[in-house]
């Protein structure tokens, strides 16, 4: 199957063309397999910030979570999370818990009124963007684009910035 596509794009004039020559932001999209190895590889290697904006947060996947962040802001890096404001009085406990344990961790939580999707920026030039949930665990088919484009990442920090 593989092997066919790649003759059909061959036919359309499609080029392939290895890592390093490739011209303009580094892109790769992120699946829901290998989504958590690549996120805390993300927030491991980050020096400067870390800003992850979630739809939603699960308690459990949360806490997996703190002690890669708890290292990252040892280091100095400034970690800052964007959650969706809850309307429902059902779900404003666990939001709370979720706050509370990531403030815990180093953050800075804030709360939006906008919609939101999964966004994250690392270091002012790594940029996810889709539908992966950042702080829950994904589903099947969820998956985001991950773009190396300090452009991008201006463009989505100002963004978020608006959505407070």
């Amino acid at each position: 199957m593989y092997k066919r596509r790649l003759k059909t794009y061959a036919k359309l004039g499609y080029e392939i063309s290895e890592a390093d020559n490739a011209q303009g932001p580094c892109a790769k999209i992120i699946a829901h397999e290998s989504w958590q190895d690549e996120l805390f590889k993300d927030i491991s290697n980050s020096s400067k910030r870390i800003v992850l904006s979630a739809p939603y947060a699960n308690i459990k996947f949360v806490k997996s979570l703190v002690p890669v962040i708890v290292d990252a802001v040892a280091r100095g890096v400034e970690a800052r999370v964007i959650l969706r404001k809850r309307k429902s009085e059902i779900s404003s406990p666990l939001q709370e818990d979720v706050s509370k344990e990531l403030s815990a961790a180093g953050c800075q939580v804030s709360l939006s009124e906008s919609p939101l999707t999964g966004i994250a920026l690392f270091d002012d030039k790594i940029v996810w963007y889709g539908s992966l949930p950042l702080l829950a665990f994904a589903s099947s088919d969820d998956c985001s684009l991950r773009i190396e484009s300090a452009e991008a990442a201006f463009d989505l920090s100002e963004a978020l910035n608006g959505s407070l």
